[in-house]
Parts: structure tokens; sequence; C-alpha cells
């Protein structure tokens, strides 16, 4: 059973930063809008209400990285400040508008040289790999008959750093080869071979049969074997230290593997009477193996008392047994002893998984922490808001423009040909002057003159109006999946979800979406209006081949007016 050692960092303040920030954007809400109503209109004083959760903020990191503290309570601050960090993170711009070093050290490095991070996902993926350290240090620091117990901080801490690498793919940790997927991805393997390690020895102290032990001593060996092919990947200084400890564990497991295969096998040449050059080979190769691993421990590592204390007394059973049947076999079996080759693989058996990280389940129920910072909108949506309203005005204009513009031209062409005063004095029997008449005439030979001209304007200005509403509609749709994905996760975690209400956060963005949606219907209305009035006007001189209608318009305007209600 291995121990991963913590990263260590300096002491930050977080609480000026933070403080200088919320302060600054608190006097961007001076106009109006999210910032202004959380605020209060830019008052030093509104932000008072956050100076507490600044200071608790800051106090939980100074406990989550401490050193001091026991083992236990250090993994209980250390679940608290990453939920509060996983909390900030979307609320704070650090590492962009909010300037911040994290200084951490390498935690394989024989250097107390320390890295400077700069956002709060880095310090996250830190804080995350230190619980993974502290669950193997809470199993080392177990009694020693609390296998059950070792074994399930050690497949906690194998949980821990596979979450640790979904974070790390997404971030920039370069500088930090402790923190690369193939450093994590042996911390992984190491962590779960300790917890074999430790269902091995509860088997051993159950004393189970031998047929039972050798598959999770072998168990045992192919783990290590595993989280020695991990750690050849990776570019930790420590590289050949962790490779000789880990093949120490390697050797030692595969010995022990063939400790008890030999007495299995034993018990089966004394059933089947033969088989005892068979025992014999097989105590041999546990010999060699353990031999490896002191040589290991000899070039590269002084193992730990204890590990080392353990191969000699394995040794000891395996040399005593090894005299007695090499004995019994030259003296009266006789059988030949095989080659190490001519030996059937042992099967290996797995018994662990590691547990998948959930904060809340670190935390427990009644740890679970409220967001210190609930009542501040994540910067992200007050960035959408402002880009939402922006986009809005900007189509509304457009529109705007594009009808005033279609009117104008109807105008001044109606007038250069005379209308609709020429009209009015056909329909009554007066004549309308042959210039005029030539005038008509050659407007309806033009493709883009005339009703149908003007039409196509319309058109434009009615696809317009269709783009807006279709911005719209996919607004609405976000809101609303937001406000649906709000409402599955308080259905799910109940009075462990404290995130503000989604229609409550909303409500001012339900409001602008209001405002614009009547203004978008009022456009459409004019559309509607001035093509219906066009169509009528002209309707003597379209062929049947040139009419259009104003269907699309009529369907945004009633989706509109009910939309906005």
């Amino acid at each position: 059973m291995l121990q991963l050692p913590r990263k260590i960092t300096n002491d930050v303040d977080l609480v000026d930063p933070l403080r200088r920030y919320l302060r600054s954007e608190a006097k961007k809400g001076n106009g109006g809008g999210v910032w202004s109503s959380i605020f209060g209109g830019g008052k030093e004083s509104s932000t008072e209400e956050h100076e507490d959760a600044l200071a608790q903020f800051n106090d939980l990191r100074k406990r989550a990285t401490s050193t001091s503290n026991s083992t236990a309570v250090v993994m209980k601050n250390l679940a608290k400040y990453f939920e509060q960090i996983s909390y900030a993170e979307s609320k704070f711009p650090v590492g962009d508008s909010i300037r911040v070093k994290f200084l951490w050290n390498n935690a394989f490095s024989r250097k107390k040289k320390k890295r400077s991070l700069n956002t709060l996902s880095e310090e996250k993926i830190c804080v995350l790999f230190n619980m993974g350290c502290v669950h193997t240090e809470l199993a080392i620091e177990a009694d020693a008959d609390a296998l059950q117990e070792k074994a399930r901080h050690f497949r906690l801490a194998a949980g821990v750093f596979a979450a640790t690498k979904g974070f790390v793919v997404e971030e920039d940790v370069s500088k930090m080869n402790d923190l690369h997927t193939e450093t994590l991805e042996m911390c992984e393997a190491i962590s779960i071979a300790s917890a074999q390690t430790c269902f091995y020895e509860k088997a051993v102290k159950a004393k189970m049969s031998p047929k039972t032990l050798c598959k999770l001593a072998m168990g045992c060996k192919s783990l290590f074997e595993d989280a020695i092919s991990k750690a050849e990947s990776t570019k930790i200084e420590t590289k050949s230290h962790w490779i000789s400890i880990l093949s120490v564990q390697r050797y030692s497991f595969e010995a022990a593997a063939f400790y008890w295969r030999a007495q299995v096998e034993h018990d089966e040449a004394r059933e089947n009477g033969t088989g005892y050059g068979v025992e014999v080979a097989r105590l041999v190769e546990a010999l060699k193996f353990l031999d490896k691993a002191e040589e290991v421990s000899n070039m590269n590592y002084k193992g730990e008392d204890e590990v080392m204390e353990a191969v000699d007394n394995l040794r000891k059973k395996i040399k005593e047994m090894h005299e007695t049947s090499e004995t019994d076999n030259n003296s009266v079996y006789m059988e030949s002893v095989p080659d190490a080759d001519a030996l059937k693989t042992i099967e290996a058996k797995v018994l662990v998984k590691p547990i998948a990280f959930d904060v809340l389940n670190e935390l427990g129920s009644k740890e679970h922490g409220d967001d210190l910072f609930r009542s501040i909108v994540p910067s992200v949506v007050t960035e959408a808001s402002v880009e939402f309203k922006s986009l809005l005005e900007k189509r509304v204009e457009e529109m705007k423009t594009a009808v005033r513009e279609s009117n104008d031209m109807a105008k001044a062409t109606l007038a250069s040909m005379g209308l609709p005063a020429a009209l009015e004095a056909e329909d009554s029997g007066q004549t309308i002057p042959e210039s005029t008449r030539a005038r008509l005439s050659a407007i309806r030979m033009t493709s883009g003159g005339g009703v149908a001209g003007l039409l196509n304007k319309l058109g434009d200005a009615d696809k317009m109006v269709q783009q807006a509403e279709a911005s719209l509609g996919r607004v609405r749709k976000n809101l609303s999946e937001e406000a649906s994905i709000d409402s599955r996760y308080r259905s799910k975690y109940g009075s462990r979800w404290t995130r503000s209400r989604s229609d409550a956060a909303s409500k001012q963005l339900y409001g602008d979406l209001k405002m614009y949606v009547r203004t978008l219907c009022s456009t459409a209305r004019r559309i509607c209006f001035d093509e219906k009035h066009v169509q009528v006007r002209g309707k003597d001189e379209r062929s049947e081949n040139g009419k259009r209608s104003y269907t699309n318009t009529s369907a945004i305007l009633h989706k509109c007016v009910e939309n906005s209600e």
C-alpha cells in the first residue's frame, strides 16, 4: 500500500482582487442592467453583503491547503473549497479581468520551487489532485485491521485521479508535469493496486484457500505491473524512484502468487501421487522473484522498513517450504523439476474498481454548503445578455430602415405615374393622358418596376422579419432549456441545489425578450399592411404567375403576438 505526495502551495490573498472586480462591475451598472440590480447602481455599500463571503472564501483556501491540520479535517476543507471554486469560476473571470497568482509545487519533484497558475480552473485541478493524495494518506492512517476502510479510501483516490484527468483536458497545465494525463493515470493505477493489496491481506488474515490467495496475489502483481507501465510514460523527476517502489511490490506479489500456488500443487500431488517436481519449481521461481525485488531495492530504492520486512518474512516462508519440498522430492519422489516455461500460468483475479468522484459524497449532506456568491449572476450570462441586446437592436434598426426605404420608393414610384389620382380618374370615366399611359406601359414591361418591384422589396423586409423572429426563437429556446435543467437538478438534489431559481435570474432577460417581440410584431404589422395595400392597388397589373401572398408575414405576426403574451 502506497501513499502519494500532496502538492504544496503558498498563501494567496483572494479578498482584494475579487473585491476590486465586484466594485468595478457594480460601477458599470449605473446605467441599469443586471449588475445595477445586484449592486444598487454602483454604491460601495452595495458590496458589503459580499465582504463576508470573500473572507470565508479566502479562509477556506487557507484551511484547505494547511499542512498542520489532521488529515480528515484537511479532506473536508479541500472538498468544501473545491465546491466553492466550482461555484465561483463561472462568476469571477480569474486570469482574465482578475489577476491572481496561485503558486503550487510539483508533487513529484525533489525541488521546492513553485510554479504560478492563473485561473480558478487550474486551482481546482490542484485541489482535486490533493484530494486524491489525502485519500491515500487516510488509507495508510486507518487501523491495520480496518482493511475494508483502507481499500475504500484507495478506491476513492483512484476515482478522484480519474476525474482530474477530465478537468485537465481543457486546461493548460503543461508547466506542471504532475498534472499531465500520464502522471494522473499512474496515480490512479497505484491507488487501485493498493486497494487490491488490502483485499489480498484481508484474505490472508481470513485464511482463505491457497487457490484463492494465489489468484489475488497475481491480481496485485498485474495491477502493479500496469502502474509501472504508466510510470514509465511520465515525465516526473522522480520517475526512477517510483518505478523502483512499484517494481519491489510487483516482484513480491508474483513471489507470493507462486508460493500459494506451490501449496495448491503440494495438495494435488499428495492426492494424485505426482506433481512434487512442479511444487519445487514453483518455489524456486518464487525465490528468484524475491531476489529481483531485493536487487531493485538495493539499487534505486531504500525500501520502507514495513515493505522490506514483509519481503523478508515471505522469503523465510518460501525458503522453509522449498527446503522441505526439495528434500522430500530428492529422497522419496525423485521427480524431475520442470523449467519455469513449462509451468501453467496463474490466473489473476482483480476485485477492485475506482469509486467515481462526487464532491457531495465527499462532503456529506450536513457538510454541503451554500454558494457563497449565489446572488452574483455568472459573467457569461451578463455577456450573453449584452450581446443579445446589441444584436436585437441592430436587427430591429435594419428592419425599420428597410421598411422606410420601401415606403418612400413606393410613394415616389406611384407619384411619378400620377397614381393613385390617375386610377381614380379612369374609374370615373375621365381621360388619362397618353404620356401617362405610355409610362405605365413601359413600367409594366420592366421586371423590376411597378407593383412587382415593390412587392420584391417588401419581400426582402419580410425575410428580415423572419430572421429576427428565428433569433428570438433561439433565445427563447435557450432560456427554456436552462429553466428545464434548473428544475431537473432542483428536483434531483432538493435542498442541496442552492443556485438561484431560474425564473428569478432570467426575469430581466424575459422582460427584454417580450419588449423586442412586441417591436418585431409592430414591424411585421406594417409590412403586412403595406404589402396587402400594394397588392390590392396593383391587382390589374399582375399576371397570375406574378401573384404572391403575405402568408409568411401573417404567420410570423400571429406567432409573435402569441409568444409575447
